[in-house]
């Protein structure tokens, strides 16, 4: 029989591989340890316990609202700076209680759109592109 395998038709091997049972302490079956995790993704679940760990010392620190809500948030006891203020829910800020507002940072303004055009150009300038401009669209209403 030239071209054939074997005397077992091939749906007869296939249904003998996919309906027998394969069990993992048979000693045919063995394809892996059972010191081996299976079905599990790595790096997704820690399998970590929390025995014997100590969480780290905490105080607990108060902000009052000036709309009334109080903000209570857990720092470390090592922190090196608990902040004076703190944002509350509502957008305000909540000066920690027992202290004092500190003293509002000078802040210089805010540049405008012509505070950097004066940076980079005089008045003269200006008046200058200005006519060059308008004599453009001058022309181009003529033309057209």
């Amino acid at each position: 029989a030239g071209g054939t395998r074997g005397t077992f038709p091939a749906s007869t091997m296939l249904n003998d591989m996919v309906d027998r049972p394969r069990r993992f302490d048979d000693k045919e079956g063995a394809e892996m340890s059972e010191g081996t995790l299976r079905g599990t993704r790595l790096g997704a679940t820690s399998y970590e316990n929390d025995e014997h760990v100590a969480p780290a010392e905490r105080i607990l620190v108060s902000y009052d609202c000036p709309r009334g809500h109080v903000t209570v948030v857990p720092f470390s006891t090592e922190a090196e700076e608990i902040p004076v203020l703190w944002e509350c829910r509502c957008g305000a800020e909540g000066l920690q209680r027992e202290a004092s507002r500190p003293e509002a940072k000078a802040q210089r303004p805010a540049r405008t759109h012509w505070d950097m055009l004066m940076e980079r150009r005089t008045l003269d300038d200006l008046e200058e592109l200005l006519v060059e401009r308008l004599d453009l669209l001058r022309d181009a209403r003529k033309s057209a």
